[in-house]
């Protein structure tokens, strides 16, 4: 699975929430919907600005510029179009039930994001989620008991009937 390069923030955007927490009294949820950073981000940020250490986060960065933004933006989506790519020719079940597409989630989900396979196979990641721990319908119980039963009849006959006679 490619890696889709981190964001990069500024010293300014770095320092801003850390204000607005400390000397604005706004709440995280609040800081998070107005500079749109996620609130483990600005976490890490107020723990480190407690600690003295605000000034060294994302030293080993390069700095921000319109070509910067605009390649790791490329990048990003690059990524994305690789992962559909490669998840589209495994993926020929787009025509199956939901239960077939669930299917072929399940056997890539350690390859490939979650979240991008189930936009793919137009499948949500809730019912993913929920598919992944349902129990067994009380029909493939049933059919499952049976597949027994035949096997062990199929066994004492000397394996000499076939499907027909049992």
């Amino acid at each position: 699975m490619e890696r889709i390069p981190r964001a990069i923030f500024t010293k300014q955007l770095r320092e801003e929430p850390v204000k607005l927490l400390t000397e604005g009294g706004l709440s995280i949820p609040e800081v998070e919907r107005r500079l749109s950073v996620s609130p483990s981000t600005i976490r890490y940020w107020v723990k480190a600005n407690k600690q003295g250490e605000l000034k060294d986060v994302g030293k080993q960065q390069r700095p921000l510029t319109e070509a910067g933004m605009e390649l790791a933006r490329v990048k990003r989506e690059l990524a994305e179009v690789r992962m559909e790519r490669d998840i589209l020719p495994k993926a020929t079940v787009l025509c199956e039930r939901v239960a077939a597409r669930n299917a072929i989630a399940k056997v890539m989900q350690f390859k490939y994001c979650i979240a991008v396979m189930c936009g793919i196979l137009h499948v949500s990641e809730s019912g993913y989620y929920r598919w992944l721990t349902r129990k067994p319908s009380k029909r493939v119980e049933r059919e499952g008991r049976l597949e027994v039963e035949i096997k062990a009849a199929h066994k004492r006959t000397r394996e000499t009937c076939g499907p027909e006679r049992l």
